[in-house]
């Protein structure tokens, strides 16, 4: 069977660059100081981003790489499906960014 990437890999490249792109603005520049883990000290060079402004990249990632990972050729042994390698357990993935937010969603 022949597998066509490109696209994948497309969404992969796009969704990484446009996450950086997001990261570097967010660098701040200037001296600043706030509480970081108990302690007053210069955020400088730290990110700051609201962590819904970066979700949809990171969730793109995780699903463009988590496809390239399952993709296998059967019997050989340099393209095997890593994905299920590595979580072997049904239950068991890739982590999910933010999930403690998406946990506290309430569906009606």
């Amino acid at each position: 069977m022949k597998v066509n990437y490109n696209n994948v890999r497309k969404q992969a490249i796009l969704a990484h660059d446009n996450l950086v792109q997001k990261l570097n603005k967010s660098i701040v520049k200037d001296k600043q100081y706030a509480d970081v883990d108990g302690e007053h000290c210069c955020i400088k060079g730290f990110v700051l981003i609201d962590a819904k402004e970066i979700e949809e990249q990171i969730n793109t990632l995780r699903q463009m790489i988590g496809t390239m990972a399952m993709t296998a050729i059967d019997g050989d042994e340099d393209f095997k499906d890593v994905y299920e390698e590595l979580f072997p357990k049904e239950e068991q993935g890739m982590k999910l960014f933010n999930q403690e937010e998406d946990e506290n969603l309430i569906i009606s």
